[in-house]
């Protein structure tokens, strides 16, 4: 357990958790709690759209995208990256520019604003702090040892 780093976060309180007013046991529990969304590449493809969306929903993505692709040249390059399949297949919709485009398309009303959050959840997921933060799992001895450590610092510091 890198314990400097959890000392630094439970000193800290970046995110304005309120450890200080916490027992170890909230603590903990605050930190592991999966509260935190990350975007990460992920490449999709039609199949995948099929998958998470059905048929008549992925059909009508589909359209709405060919539709709009004569205003906004970019959308024939990210339909043809979305029927690749296999290595390198698929257009990842982590990156931020495919996001962007689709906040575009969404604002310009090609797609839905409920399909483009659709779509763009495909490369989210929710962690934990700790995960964030490199950290295991916390568990309350690791709290109170933190706060021990941090304590017995303090006591050294003001001698």
């Amino acid at each position: 357990m890198p314990y400097a780093i959890l000392a630094g976060e439970i000193l800290a309180d970046p995110l304005g958790r309120g450890y200080d007013a916490m027992s170890d046991v909230q603590v903990a529990e605050s930190l592991d709690t999966a509260d935190r969304l990350v975007v990460e590449p992920f490449r999709a493809t039609w199949r995948d759209m099929m998958a998470t969306f059905g048929p008549t929903r992925t059909a009508a993505i589909k359209e709405a995208i060919e539709a709009a692709e004569p205003d906004r040249p970019g959308l024939a390059i990210a339909l043809e990256m979305l029927g690749h399949y296999g290595d390198g297949g698929g257009l990842d919709v982590g990156h931020d520019y495919t996001r962007d485009t689709l906040d575009v398309l969404a604002a310009a009303g090609d797609l839905g604003a409920a399909d483009v959050e659709a779509i763009k959840s495909l490369a989210e997921r929710n962690i934990s702090r700790a995960a964030e933060l490199g950290l295991g799992e916390i568990r309350p001895g690791d709290v109170a040892r933190v706060r021990r450590m941090t304590q017995a610092e303090g006591a050294e510091h003001a001698s």
